[in-house]
């Protein structure tokens, strides 16, 4: 029986370590420099989150998003002077702890030239048919 060997007994390659870089930074784009930080804890200022991120480059700008009231609403936006310490952070820096919580880090999305939601086409109104 020990010269028998099933489909199932033959020898499987071992499976590869991951080389590519974590998934959140293969979707950000090459160019950007601005990188999106949320969930952070409400005690964390500007200096305190430049700090952090300093630590992969160059921060030229660091800003926490505030309500109307003056309030964190627990988010911020970091601008790198180059492209390759953005990226870094993402790797490096994503998932790590910033005064006791989990952050994330991924690409700003929002348009620094004209900042705020988008406009929605208008809905059709309800009952009106096509």
């Amino acid at each position: 029986m020990a010269d028998s060997v099933g489909v199932d007994d033959k020898v499987k390659p071992a499976p590869q370590a991951a080389t590519s870089p974590a998934k959140s930074s293969q979707t950000i784009s090459t160019s950007t420099k601005r990188l999106f930080v949320g969930n952070l804890s409400w005690s964390v200022d500007s200096e305190g989150l430049n700090e952090h991120m300093s630590r992969c480059g160059t921060v030229i700008s660091c800003e926490i998003l505030a309500l109307p009231d003056g309030r964190s609403k627990g988010c911020g936006i970091v601008e790198f002077e180059t492209t390759e310490s953005a990226l870094r952070a993402v790797r490096e820096l994503n998932n790590t702890d910033l005064s006791g919580r989990q952050i994330f880090i991924r690409e700003d999305r929002e348009d620094p030239v004209n900042p705020g939601p988008k406009p929605r086409p208008p809905r059709a109104k309800a009952g009106s048919s096509g």
